[in-house]
């Protein structure tokens, strides 16, 4: 695996190739879902599931804070299975999801790409929750460009606009590295980043879906691809 060049900037996604968000949701999913009689490990995969769907769904219409579209989402799925709604079970989630923790391969990984490429975040998610998140990495950012800020969610073109704008160079020179699939790989790559899937879960993707140059297990080979 070889990119086409140095990148001068890496931008990553924040959620679920950063934060472990996946160790996160499931376990606030299993406390909702407690609380209702809920409590087999299959059906809290299948309401983590339909919350994944309901929350992109979600952000592709008009753009409200991610607090919202978490608080929204939750009870949408919980509804549309028939469960009943607390006035709690929403902000379980969004109170939540600042704290979640990074993976352990992030912070020695971010440190020695630091020492050669400036870094960058580009997330869908208000920046309250950011500023929490990246704090518990204990890594500087060059730059750092969210929803809030952008009043739009990837896979809209908008966020990587701003954020080419903010690193000031074209997308040829930027290298962006992302868990997400859906919300980034297609748009970043039309618009003629180079990508990185981080794959930390195995997943196997229809061929029509693998827009992006690189699949890596985890961040662990990251700093050898990018060159010195």
């Amino acid at each position: 695996m070889r990119l086409p060049r140095k990148p001068q900037w890496v931008s990553f996604d924040c959620y679920g190739t950063l934060i472990d968000t996946k160790a996160g949701y499931v376990e606030v999913w299993r406390e909702i879902l407690a609380d209702k009689g809920v409590d087999s490990p299959e059906a809290v995969g299948a309401y983590v599931q339909a919350w994944g769907e309901e929350e992109f769904r979600l952000i592709q219409g008009p753009y409200r804070r991610y607090r919202e579209v978490l608080i929204e989402s939750v009870e949408a799925t919980l509804r549309s299975h028939n469960l009943p709604v607390g006035p709690q079970d929403g902000r379980r989630l969004a109170d939540a999801w600042g704290a979640f923790r990074p993976y352990g391969d992030v912070k020695p990984v971010l440190t020695t790409l630091k020492e050669r490429q400036r870094l960058a975040i580009i997330s869908n998610v208000d920046n309250d929750l950011i500023r929490q998140s990246v704090a518990g990495m204990g890594v500087d950012f060059d730059a750092i460009f969210t929803a809030e800020d952008c009043r739009a969610y990837k896979p809209s073109r908008v966020p990587f606009e701003r954020a080419l704008h903010g690193m000031g160079v074209p997308p040829q020179d930027v290298l962006h590295v992302a868990f997400g699939h859906k919300y980034d790989h297609g748009t970043a790559s039309a618009m003629g980043f180079m990508t990185a899937w981080i794959n930390r879960r195995g997943l196997v993707l229809p061929p029509d879906a693998r827009k992006f140059d690189l699949e890596l297990p985890d961040l662990a080979g990251l700093p050898g691809l990018v060159g010195s």
